[in-house]
């Protein structure tokens, strides 16, 4: 399943408006709209929103098939985290997939 349709089916099995989500993410329902209906990429940041807003572990939003066992493991352990170090590992995930690209564009070449 979609990461957009993952995130309606949730949202509406909790009996949850967009606007009830927004309120609970802190995004905006047009935002969250889009989500839905794929229109967007979402950064791993709104994806974890999301995923607190639903209370849903962030491996079980993305799906078995994004999340190996060893993932699913670590989903309960970054739950547990305060939410300063959550941050400071979404942004160093996010440093990481970009690094490759920066390294290409630092020899000259286009990733």
């Amino acid at each position: 399943m979609k990461l957009g349709a993952e995130i309606r089916t949730r949202r509406k099995a909790l009996g949850l408006t967009l606007d009830d989500l927004a309120e609970r993410s802190g995004l905006s329902p047009h935002y969250l709209s889009t989500l839905e209906n794929e229109h967007r990429d979402p950064r791993l940041s709104t994806i974890t929103a999301v995923a607190k807003a639903l209370r849903v572990p962030l491996a079980e939003l993305l799906g078995p098939s994004a999340a190996p066992a060893a993932a699913q493991r670590i989903g309960p352990l970054f739950e547990r985290l305060p939410p300063e170090a959550q941050e400071a590992l979404v942004t160093l995930a996010q440093m990481l997939v970009a690094a490759p690209g920066r390294k290409a564009r630092a020899r000259g070449k286009r990733p």
